[in-house]
């Protein structure tokens, strides 16, 4: 069973969620798509422009994100192999908590084409 973290933070701010109200309540609506949709660049431009808005927006999703990540385990049959795939495991200080760490290099060259691939970067 993969529990993707990546995955995880997106479905918790999806539209009609708890975390995207929490997102607006906390940053105004102009963090909002026409559609309703999370505008990520715009939440970015606002959260990332200083250290309170970042602790504010941390402290909405985080807690989130553990929650569902709990259900998922808790789902999964008690012979599952689970992997977590998180991203700044070893930043966040979390990898002390799991029995094997596992880590993923890729060529720089690499990781440019999957931002411009997966992501839309330019």
């Amino acid at each position: 069973i993969v529990v993707d973290g990546d995955v995880i933070s997106r479905e918790v701010v999806e539209p009609g969620t708890e975390g995207l109200a929490k997102l607006v309540d906390a940053f105004g609506s102009q963090i909002l798509l026409p559609d309703g949709a999370l505008d990520r660049p715009a939440l970015a431009g606002i959260a990332f422009s200083d250290e309170d808005k970042r602790q504010t927006l941390n402290g909405i999703v985080h807690p989130l994100v553990a929650t569902r990540r709990s259900e998922l385990i808790a789902a999964a049959g008690e012979d599952a192999v689970i992997v977590e795939d998180i991203p700044l495991l070893v930043e966040s200080q979390m990898a002390p908590m799991f029995p094997l760490v596992i880590i993923v290099h890729a060529d720089p060259e690499v990781r440019v084409k999957r931002l411009i691939d997966y992501r839309g970067f330019s």
